[in-house]
């Protein structure tokens, strides 16, 4: 990555279109189609404004959040953006990048295996306007040309719908060497935010509203006039979120399996161009002035995305991680803005608790058509297989639940209720 790439501001502005688009490949389709491949930061700008018009429903996929995170990561190696045009219009776009991944295999917190990979990715909700069988064929057909000309090991699409065309076509289209065998799905869990808060935890059980009710009241008994939540959403204030959050994240055991929150150039870059944009939104508790739990996420086309959170497993009696999370739904009920908070995808136990709806999602491997591709899929397939049957003989024995506890004690931190 060039040091001139790691600089670029993305402005807020929109501006007219670039004709001619300068991209690295335009493919022309019957129909008046055409199919323009853009694999650089500084030609991004030359299609930004036809990837707004086609209105992504999730930050990662704007493309001043999407070219943030490609200047930021070192692990990223450059853009990958496919854009579907007829009669000169945007109609799809797939915003994918170029990246060394390590594809770990895990049976509850324990990696099992983990190869070394160049992955083109499409990241979560990536695939932007029309999405249906005939476009989405096309822009898959133009990723998969990457594969062949040797540019990445693997094609990942990002965490499909499973009832998607995308998902179908995906999954079983592409030949049966090049095609994945068994997808592991998750389940997105979102809230749908009601009113206010109270009118949130009138959803829940009198025995759970009780143990809130009971923990809070210790909470500020224990800590009175020593307790403080702070709220952050300004440039002004990226440092001392970032610095808060990077105190407790260190502490829990996301931080050993290396998916908390750091104060690393990637996060800091995507939460400045998400405070710039007035996307970004944290919170942090402090307990005798040093911080002790922190959500945060980012407010984009009605729906709040939350980043992984953390809390100091020394006040987990208080269920400080909960607390803080109920003022952070109190917050979003208020704000006209936001209509529903999206947890992401995974099993703990707050998301189910404290989501109303859900979505079954899988992420999609296509390899490329080689021997050295087959061999890939082959060994990621057996790999998968065996880890499904040990996690079906662990959940039938009943003790994989008990197992990930005893792991999430031993590397820092219990999950809250």
């Amino acid at each position: 990555m060039r040091a001139d790439e790691a600089s670029i501001v993305w402005p807020m502005t929109v501006r007219r279109r670039v004709e001619p688009v300068p991209a690295d490949e335009v493919r022309e389709l019957p129909g008046g189609r055409r199919l323009i491949v853009v694999k650089s930061l500084d030609r991004i700008e030359a299609v930004r404004d036809a990837w707004h018009e086609l209105k992504p429903e999730h930050v990662i996929a704007d493309p001043d959040f999407f070219a943030a995170t490609v200047a930021g990561d070192a692990k990223i190696v450059r853009p990958h953006v496919v854009l579907l045009e007829r009669d000169g219009e945007p109609e799809a776009l797939a915003a994918a990048r170029l990246e060394r991944q390590e594809l770990s295999h895990r049976i509850g917190y324990r990696t099992v295996y983990k190869p070394h990979v160049r992955a083109l990715t499409v990241v979560h909700g990536g695939l932007v306007g029309d999405q249906s069988e005939e476009q989405f064929r096309l822009l898959l057909d133009q990723l998969r040309l990457a594969l062949r000309n040797g540019e990445a090991d693997l094609l990942l699409l990002s965490y499909l719908p499973l009832d998607s065309p995308a998902f179908r076509i995906a999954s079983t289209e592409p030949p049966f060497l090049s095609r994945q065998h068994l997808v592991r799905s998750g389940v997105r869990w979102e809230l749908e935010l009601p009113g206010s808060v109270e009118e949130f935890l009138q959803t829940k059980s009198p025995k759970h509203r009780q143990t809130l009710k009971r923990r809070a009241r210790k909470l500020e008994r224990d800590f009175a006039g020593r307790l403080e939540i702070r709220r952050f959403e300004h440039v002004e204030d990226l440092d001392d979120f970032v610095t808060a959050a990077a105190a407790v994240s260190a502490k829990t055991y996301q931080h050993t399996l290396g998916v908390a929150f750091g104060d690393t150039p990637a996060h800091r870059r995507r939460t400045q161009v998400a405070m710039e944009h007035g996307w970004f939104r944290g919170w942090v508790l402090y307990l005798d002035g040093e911080p002790a739990a922190f959500w945060h996420g980012e407010r984009y086309a009605r729906r709040f995305r939350t980043g992984n959170p953390g809390f100091d497993p020394a006040y987990d009696a208080y269920g400080i991680g909960t607390y803080l999370m109920l003022r952070m739904v109190d917050d979003l009920c208020r704000d006209p803005e936001v209509e529903s908070v999206d947890h992401g995808v995974g099993d703990a136990t707050y998301k189910q608790r404290y989501g109303t709806r859900s979505t079954v999602e899988g992420s999609v491997f296509v390899f490329p058509p080689t021997f050295r591709g087959a061999r890939l899929n082959a060994s990621l397939t057996l790999v998968a297989h065996a880890v499904a049957g040990a996690r079906w003989l662990a959940g039938r024995a009943g003790v994989l639940g008990a197992a990930k506890s005893r792991w999430r004690r031993r590397l820092g931190a219990p999950a809250q209720g």
